[in-house]
């Protein structure tokens, strides 16, 4: 749990504590399945999705 918390602790700032973000341009992660967020990092990560706030986010 608290590896998770720590990873997790930049998206926060946009996506919210409990990942409803509450201004609108950022998506709601909230009931996403974790293959779905790993595959959207996984493809920010190598380039085949691209957004200028994401790219800086993903590590690594």
């Amino acid at each position: 749990m608290k590896a998770g918390q720590e990873k997790s602790a930049m998206c926060v700032a946009c996506h919210g504590t409990d990942g409803n973000s509450v201004v609108s341009m950022y998506p709601k992660l909230a009931g996403q399945s974790a293959n779905y967020l790993a595959k959207q990092l996984a493809d920010f990560k190598s380039g085949a999705r691209v957004d200028p706030v994401m790219v800086g986010m993903v590590p690594d």
